[in-house]
């Protein structure tokens, strides 16, 4: 079987969406399927898709889709069986240019944020492009909707006007089986520990994420008990500002800033957590 997964974000660049495009590579690699990947340049892919027939395609901001445009020209699509689009660029771009024939193999993944970005609260770019009847035509168009959650499901069909339940299907992206390795990690001396307990965000660091509330709940436990300290492993455009306030407010030496790390590198720091922590608004 033949795979199309169509994602504009994909690792090191961006954040969950593009994760779960390199976890589906991997996972249908080794599944024994081939996989092609359509996704915007750049300078580096993972080693660990060597197997997978990477499609780049040039970013240019602000009409980031028009290249897809010219690109999909190229790209026979009928000759993939399933054809997944990981993110609401893929979404847009195939509502916009994809034939109906090429939409009946398609399978959009909903992600968390997409009621809010096209539905609720579009920018003002969005409505210019009709971001909204784009989107929709590819979800009545489809084979299958995936939801990477229950709660996503759920979301969704409380927030949008989409209203065929059937048709979306819960699948977790999981991690891959060598996620997490053997090797002994000096927890202490690689995070200063002092013998705090480790609290674990990872994530891109935005302000919808919940990072004013997690931080308001952090500064209460600390009052309470001061054994504790926050890792925080992401970038973001909230990065700069939060780490700011942390600064003002004196908590530098409880909250650490790690920005962004290499996937492979992760099992680090989940190894040296005492507890994951992460919210979304």
């Amino acid at each position: 079987m033949k795979i199309l997964i169509f994602s504009h974000e994909f690792p090191p660049r961006g954040g969950g969406a593009g994760s779960v495009a390199y976890q589906y590579c991997l996972s249908l690699i080794k599944e024994g399927y081939l996989v092609t990947l359509l996704t915007r340049s750049q300078s580096h892919f993972p080693d660990e898709l060597r197997d997978v027939n990477i499609i780049e395609v040039k970013y240019i901001p602000k009409i980031w889709f028009l290249p897809y445009f010219f690109r999909l020209k190229n790209i026979d699509l009928e000759k993939f069986d399933v054809i997944i689009l990981n993110d609401i660029a893929s979404g847009y771009i195939a509502g916009r240019f994809f034939k109906d024939k090429a939409l009946e193999k398609c399978m959009p993944v909903l992600h968390g944020s997409e009621p809010e970005n096209i539905f609720i609260a579009p920018s003002k770019w969005f409505r210019v492009v009709n971001f909204d009847k784009y989107y929709f035509k590819v979800l009545n168009k489809s084979k299958n909707i995936i939801a990477v959650s229950l709660y996503m499901k759920e979301k969704f069909l409380d927030e949008t006007p989409f209203e065929d339940s059937k048709k979306i299907k819960v699948v977790y992206s999981g991690l891959s089986s060598n996620f997490f390795k053997e090797t002994q990690i000096d927890c202490n001396h690689a995070l200063d520990l002092q013998g705090r307990e480790v609290i674990l965000t990872v994530s891109r660091v935005e302000k919808m994420k919940g990072f004013l509330d997690m931080y308001t709940v952090f500064k209460k436990l600390l009052k309470i008990d001061k054994g504790y300290i926050w890792v925080i492993v992401g970038d973001g455009g909230f990065k700069k500002e939060f780490e700011r306030l942390v600064g003002m407010d004196g908590m530098g030496s409880s909250i650490i800033f790690k920005g962004a790390v290499p996937r492979v590198e992760l099992y680090k720091y989940y190894k040296c957590a005492d507890v994951f922590w992460l919210l979304s608004k």
